[in-house]
C-alpha cells in the first residue's frame, strides 16, 4: 500500500503543475490579445474590458447551457458518471459566467462612468449569479439524485429566457455585429476560443481529479 500511495503521489503532483502550467499559459495568451487588441472610435481603449467580459459571459452560459443537457440525461439514466460530470461543467460554467458579470461592472464604470445596478440586463445578470450560487450549493451538499440532476436544465433554461428577454437601454443586443471593425470582431472570436480552451481544460482536470476521489 505504501509503494502504490509514493508511486501515485509524484504523478498527481504532476498533473497538478501541469495543470497550472497549461492554465497560465492560457490566461496569459488572453492578457496579451487583450493587450494587443484594437481600440474601438468611440469607447477606446475602455473596449479592452469589454473583450473580456462578452467572452467570459458567452463561455459561461454555453458551459451552463451544456451541464443542462448533462442533467436532462440524467433523467433518463441516472449513473455516477454523468452526475460527476454534470457537477463538475455546472461550475465551470458558473464561474466563468459569475467572471463575466464581474467584468462586466468593470467594464461599466469604465464606459459609462459608474455602475447602473438597475439597468435591466445588470439587474438580470446579478439575479441569475444568485439564482446560480443556491444552484451550486445543492449540487454540492445534497447526494445525488434525479432531483439535483433536473436543477442544471432549469437553472441553464431561466438563464437563457431571462438574458434574452431583459430589456436594453444601455447594454446592446449583439456587441460583435455592432461593430463595423474586422479586427474587432476577430478580437471577440479570438478571445471566446481561449476561454472556450480554459474551460474545456479545467473540466477535464477537475473530472479526473473527481474520478479519482470518488474511487472510480
Amino acid at each position: 500500500m505504501s509503494t502504490s500511495t509514493s508511486t501515485l503521489r509524484p504523478k498527481a503532483t504532476q498533473l497538478t503543475v501541469k495543470f497550472w502550467v497549461v492554465t497560465a499559459v492560457l490566461l496569459i495568451t488572453s492578457a496579451i490579445v487583450v493587450a494587443i487588441s484594437p481600440k474601438e472610435s468611440i469607447l477606446g481603449s475602455a473596449i479592452r474590458v469589454i473583450y473580456v467580459h462578452v467572452s467570459l459571459i458567452w463561455i459561461g452560459m454555453f458551459t451552463l447551457t451544456v451541464a443542462g443537457v448533462l442533467g436532462g440525461m440524467m433523467l433518463i439514466k441516472d449513473t455516477p458518471r454523468w452526475y460527476r460530470l454534470m457537477f463538475v461543467v455546472s461550475w465551470v460554467g458558473f464561474g466563468f459566467y459569475t467572471a463575466g458579470v464581474g467584468f462586466s461592472m468593470i467594464a461599466s464604470d469604465t464606459s459609462w462612468g459608474a455602475v447602473f445596478y438597475q439597468e435591466p440586463r445588470m439587474a438580470t445578470a446579478l439575479n441569475m449569479v444568485a439564482v446560480g450560487m443556491i444552484v451550486m450549493i445543492i449540487l454540492t451538499f445534497l447526494p445525488p439524485s434525479r432531483f439535483t440532476g433536473i436543477l442544471p436544465p432549469m437553472y441553464a433554461t431561466v438563464l437563457l429566457t431571462a438574458t434574452t428577454n431583459a430589456e436594453l437601454i444601455l447594454h446592446p443586443r449583439n456587441p460583435i455585429k455592432s461593430s463595423s471593425s474586422w479586427a474587432i470582431q476577430l478580437t471577440f472570436f479570438v478571445m471566446t476560443l481561449i476561454y472556450g480552451a480554459t474551460a474545456v481544460w479545467i473540466i477535464i482536470h477537475w473530472y479526473k481529479q473527481k474520478k479519482a476521489a470518488d474511487g472510480q
